[in-house]
């Protein structure tokens, strides 16, 4: 069935937004670094993120991102991991932060691009060979888990219905959303459709919880930054945070997607304060991309 495809897919549960590059943070360059572990600046005392509440059923092996030999050292507690998405075979990566994803569909570029809406990272770059660095193991596993549901080929064809399994609805969705968000391609009244669609997903109990929240997360982002929706934005994130468990990745980047809108809308209390909770909440992933904004976006409205 393909409820329990998405439910297989995406089950590790363990971790949206306009996503700039921070190499700089990472310890990286403006070229495309290769596919070896990054050596950004230490931290002093990172922290391990604690294992994520119960949820959907584990992920089988042959889903999950490929886990080291037994001869090779876990990852060390600063490591940043490193998601790289490939249109073309590759040696298996054998360094226990990297995970290699093979695209049958999608371009890894955009795979890449909608992919750093749900799940933040450091910083993101490439094209055929397209590159993903994440802080914290939770989010880098739950990208990983995630791309083969973004796996599809753009499309210059709207979907004519939502009609179908709420899986082939979402990915018919992903390959419009693909072609009408490029640069200098932009078109609204399609993007507002999508949106319109990837609510009536979020809203079927047919899709599993994980899958309403990415359909949520996306419209969200839509109404958001392109229609500029405010209201409606802040309904369906409000959505999106009640189909993620508590103190999960997911979670955590409702309430700064939430946050960067009320900022886009000129309603910087509200953003301050969500802010505040990312950073009083979210300790436990606190290397994270998302929890370093909330940070910095919290002390900048604190000083104005």
């Amino acid at each position: 069935m393909a409820v329990v495809a998405i439910v297989t897919a995406s089950a590790t549960w363990q971790g949206c937004g306009e996503v700039q590059p921070n190499w700089q943070r990472a310890g990286q360059t403006a070229s495309p670094p290769r596919p070896r572990s990054p050596t950004p600046t230490p931290r002093k005392e990172p922290v391990k993120p604690k294992p994520a509440p119960a949820g959907p059923p584990a992920t089988p092996a042959a889903e999950r991102p490929a886990a080291p030999p037994a001869s090779q050292p876990a990852p060390e507690p600063g490591d940043y991991y490193q998601l790289l998405l490939l249109n073309e075979a590759s040696r298996q990566q054998t360094e226990p932060n990297i995970a290699t994803r093979r695209l049958e569909h999608g371009p890894g570029d955009l795979v890449g691009e909608v992919l750093g809406r749900l799940y933040v990272p450091v910083g993101m770059q490439g094209a055929d060979r397209y590159l993903l660095v994440y802080a914290t193991p939770a989010e880098w596993r739950a990208a990983a888990d995630f791309v083969r549901l973004l796996d599809v080929a753009p499309s210059d064809e709207l979907p004519k219905s939502s009609g179908g399994p709420p899986v082939q609805a979402f990915q018919d969705l992903v390959a419009a959303l693909m072609t009408r968000s490029r640069p200098g391609s932009v078109d609204r009244e399609a993007l507002a459709e999508i949106a319109r669609r990837f609510e009536t997903i979020a809203a079927s109990d047919q899709a599993a919880p994980v899958l309403r929240w990415a359909s949520a997360m996306l419209a969200g982002d839509i109404y958001a930054r392109t229609l500029y929706d405010f209201g409606r934005a802040e309904q369906i994130y409000l959505a999106a945070q009640n189909f993620a468990p508590a103190g999960s990745v997911e979670q955590m980047n409702v309430i700064y997607a939430r946050a960067r809108a009320h900022l886009l809308n000129g309603r910087r209390d509200r953003a301050q304060k969500l802010f505040e909770s990312v950073v009083a909440g979210f300790l436990v992933y606190r290397r994270s991309e998302v929890y370093d904004r909330c940070r910095r976006g919290m002390e900048e409205l604190q000083r104005k």
